[in-house]
């Protein structure tokens, strides 16, 4: 039922996406390292302080790809469907529209001081999350990333969060830029970029393949006529 989905992306959530889920201080950091053996990734030649953002990376990463893969998607926007009107029902918006909530909360709290390197608006390991989110939600948008009768609501879907999401990082650079400290100004004057970029070629893509399907039809439509 929907409370139950809404219970599980809770779980997840608070269990993956958050800093506090890892309590990593540096003390305990100063006590993880590698196993070491001859050949593979843990090799003699590997580092021998465990690999803190790659690591974290990797595990939000694969929670992320989990949460917006398009069989998931699919299955929500299709279940939609299967709930009579008149009963709750968790929707891809939900779905969507909590993530980003949730995962671009930071932005919401831009204005309660200036920031520097060691004392960042947005950590890194929120940093490294948010351009795993943007990278998602752009390959929903993208009309090749997907297949069926769901391709084009959820690409349409996809494609409004973006916007939104860009009017909130261009709106934080442009009243906060003198307290942002330099990672995260990078970080959101890149996100914001590649949103534009992404949503421009995805414009140019299906315009050219109108175009030629024009073509095509055209082509198609005299050879018969001759």
């Amino acid at each position: 039922d929907a409370d139950t989905q809404r219970e599980a992306l809770e779980f997840v959530i608070e269990n993956s996406f958050r800093d506090e889920a890892w309590d990593l201080s540096p003390e305990l950091l100063q006590h993880l390292s590698v196993d070491k053996w001859f050949g593979g990734a843990g090799g003699f030649a590997a580092d021998y302080a465990w690999d803190v953002h790659d690591s974290i990376l990797g595990f939000q990463a694969s929670t992320m790809t989990q949460l917006f893969n398009p069989t998931t998607v699919k299955r929500v926007y299709d279940n939609e469907f299967r709930v009579p009107a008149d009963e709750d029902a968790f929707t891809l918006a939900e779905l969507m529209e909590t993530v980003a909530v949730e995962v671009w909360s930071e932005l919401d709290s831009a204005t309660n001081g200036r920031y520097t390197a060691r004392d960042p608006m947005i950590s890194s390991l929120r940093r490294n999350l948010q351009r795993e989110h943007v990278e998602r939600m752009i390959d929903l948008v993208k009309p090749d990333n997907f297949y069926g009768a769901a391709k084009k609501p959820v690409s349409n879907l996809s494609r409004h969060y973006l916007r939104e999401l860009k009017e909130m990082v261009d709106e934080t650079l442009e009243s906060n830029a003198t307290k942002l400290d330099p990672y995260t100004l990078a970080h959101l004057s890149e996100v914001s970029h590649r949103i534009e970029a992404s949503l421009d070629a995805e414009v140019i893509y299906n315009t050219d393949d109108i175009s030629q399907g024009s073509f095509d039809f055209g082509s198609l439509f005299l050879a018969e006529n001759e």
